[in-house]
């Protein structure tokens, strides 16, 4: 009976001990959740901005505007279109697949492609020419026939920028957004916008445009 007493008592001890590390080890936890300040854990919560360069997909017939900063690769320096099979040519240095890629994918492309010729060099690459994507707007502020503009679309463009980029038209009129329908042969989807709530800063329906889309400024009636 004395063993067995000895032995629960034994038992009690190591639960009581694994329990007071547990609570150790939880407020450690806490304590380190504490020194970080609220602002500060929610900022490192927050997700990666997407930049044009995640945003831009090149396609055919986009041109692209590259610097190299290291030689011997300064011959690749310049413009350089996108032909109808993705590829561009780097001359000397042959040629790299970059259609259906982000801009960033396409940098990384180019670089892994010109160190099979020398140190790996540090490329820039910009779109210059967006020729694959675009929206049109489509002003008509007196209502006799209207004007049309074609913009290239480079990834994160709104309806302020499109008519910004337009002319800035000024419109007392309608505005809304055509959008091409995702079944084709359907009627395309109209999403109406508060120009003058955009003018004073409420953002709802500035849409980040599509390519393909149609930004149409009526006239007032």
């Amino acid at each position: 009976m004395r063993w067995v007493n000895v032995n629960f008592g034994v038992a009690v001890l190591v639960l009581l001990s694994l329990n007071l590390r547990a609570q150790h080890a939880t407020q450690r936890k806490i304590d380190a959740l504490a020194i970080v300040p609220p602002a500060a854990r929610a900022e490192t919560a927050k997700a990666a901005p997407v930049t044009k360069e995640d945003a831009y997909v090149i396609e055919p017939p986009d041109i692209l505007a590259i610097e190299v900063t290291r030689p011997p690769f300064a011959g690749v320096e310049g413009k350089h279109l996108v032909r109808p099979d993705g590829t561009i040519s780097l001359g000397m240095f042959g040629q790299v697949n970059v259609g259906g890629v982000t801009v960033r994918e396409a940098r990384a492309r180019i670089e892994a492609h010109l160190s099979k010729y020398g140190p790996r060099p540090t490329a820039a690459l910009r779109v210059d020419g967006g020729n694959s994507k675009c929206v049109y707007v489509i002003s008509d502020p007196v209502g006799n026939g209207g004007q049309i503009a074609r913009l290239p679309l480079f990834g994160n463009e709104t309806v302020l920028d499109a008519i910004t980029t337009a002319g800035g038209f000024a419109t007392d009129g309608k505005v809304h957004v055509a959008r091409e329908s995702a079944a084709a042969g359907e009627p395309w989807p109209v999403l109406p916008v508060d120009w003058k709530g955009i003018k004073g800063g409420r953002t709802a329906t500035n849409y980040q445009l599509l390519p393909g889309d149609r930004v149409y400024l009526a006239a007032k009636k």
